[in-house]
């Protein structure tokens, strides 16, 4: 019954420090450029934010000040991280 135990525990240790090393690793998304930025339109991305959840364009605002979209006057999400899903979606 010990033996059991111990190799129960040793196996529960080595997946545990194996998990630790190859863990969930994030992938850094690309940089974006400031000529992608400006090549984009706020009129593009609101457009490509209501086809992403599904919703009317003219419910989506956009406020220039923090460069964020809202949606019922909740802020949803910014210009840039909206930019980089538009282009990884569209450089498929």
């Amino acid at each position: 019954m010990k033996k059991y135990i111990k190799l129960g525990a040793l196996i529960l240790l080595f997946g545990t420090v194996t998990a630790s090393f190859h863990g969930c690793k994030k992938k850094d998304l690309p940089v974006v450029v400031e000529s992608v930025n400006e090549k984009v339109s706020v009129g593009q991305l609101k457009v490509y934010l209501g086809e992403l959840i599904t919703i009317d364009t003219s419910k989506i605002k956009y406020n220039e000040e923090n460069e964020k979209f809202s949606v019922y006057g909740i802020e949803q999400i910014g210009r840039e991280e909206l930019i980089a899903m538009y282009i990884k979606k569209n450089n498929k």
